[in-house]
């Protein structure tokens, strides 16, 4: 018999919910989340799947609407943000497919009871699920690949795992005596980020958000940052998440350097995370094909982070990004009230 729960705040057990978070190695399914997804006034839904008073599926998603408006009309600003896959427990992954499968018929249920007008997805690790199929709502994709790099080796194997030119850039910069350093300077690695960014076409994420989600992570030490020096300059930074046996990079600066380091910077993370007992360090998005043609960071023709993140040697799992409308009418009211709003 499958039972279903559904909490706002907080999951029935916390305690539990953690350790399954932790198992899964899925920091964004974390209850330490909450506090950094509060930065935008987002409330927790945590779903549970019971099978024979079993726990075996959790999923924690978002919910918000604007408290700017009068409550009777409130509903047309309601977004419900699905950040990341679910958490599954450890002794039921053979069956992730039937549990799936289970999963979305309630969670369906929940949507039409929320009763939101817009919804969002995001792919971080791939697995579980890489895409949500809503009825009767308007969807747009993006598809793409996740990938890792699986650190369960011997240095050499790892080594011997990279690019021929990684290995090179790698050797050059050591060479030059460019140095991996950990180091909790958040002031810093938002300066790099703004390097980054400034004259790029792609939109450059929140600072304050960065700032805030590093802080709140850090007070839990599942957040932390690595540079590469030269000297005493700073030439590439990463902020990574990390639960459990998995890393997740999360964010990256770097100045504009052709000296191997941010090559350096990930084969020094590799060595540490490995050392450390990490099993997979996760690099994010790559490009599907040219699915991804029209931006430059990801784009196969012309290399970009896709070619980079690649030579390292990944494992790539099925990834996407999904904008939902439940209610075009409301949707298009709430465009218009913003502008009214934002005067």
């Amino acid at each position: 018999m499958t039972n279903f729960t559904l909490t706002a705040q907080k999951p029935s057990d916390s305690s539990r919910w953690e350790k399954m978070a932790e198992a899964n190695g899925n920091v964004l399914q974390s209850i330490q989340f909450d506090k950094v997804q509060a930065f935008y006034f987002q409330i927790p839904y945590y779903l549970e799947v019971f099978e024979k008073d079993q726990w075996v599926v959790g999923y924690r998603f978002y919910f918000w609407n604007s408290s700017r408006l009068p409550s009777f009309i409130r509903s047309i600003s309601n977004n419900i943000n699905f950040l990341s896959e679910p958490i599954i427990h450890p002794d039921h992954l053979e069956r992730k497919e039937v549990l799936m499968e289970v999963f979305f018929e309630y969670l369906n249920q929940v949507v039409k009871q929320l009763n939101p007008s817009t919804g969002c997805f995001s792919s971080y690790y791939g697995e579980g699920i890489y895409e949500l199929n809503f009825k009767n709502a308007i969807r747009k994709q993006t598809f793409f690949n996740v990938a890792y790099i699986p650190l369960s080796k011997s240095e050499e194997a790892l080594f011997n795992d990279l690019h021929p030119k990684h290995r090179n850039h790698i050797r050059k910069a050591q060479k030059e005596g460019l140095r991996m350093v950990k180091e909790n300077n958040i002031e810093l690695f938002i300066q790099m980020l703004q390097t980054t960014y400034k004259d790029q076409p792609e939109k450059a994420p929140n600072y304050s958000y960065v700032k805030h989600c590093y802080e709140k992570l850090l007070e839990q030490n599942i957040a932390q940052i690595y540079f590469t020096y030269l000297g005493d300059e700073p030439l590439s930074g990463a902020l990574l998440f990390l639960l459990g046996d998995r890393a997740y990079y999360a964010y990256a600066g770097s100045s504009n350097n052709k000296m191997g380091a941010g090559n350096l910077l990930h084969w020094e993370i590799m060595l540490e995370l490995n050392k450390a007992g990490y099993t997979k360090y996760y690099l994010g998005q790559v490009a599907i094909e040219d699915s991804q043609i029209d931006n430059v960071k990801f784009n196969n023709k012309t290399g970009g982070i896709s070619q980079f993140k690649r030579r390292f040697g990944v494992v790539e799992n099925k990834g996407s990004n999904e904008q939902f409308i439940f209610h075009p009418f409301k949707v298009k009211v709430w465009n218009a009230m913003k502008k009214l709003i934002s005067k």
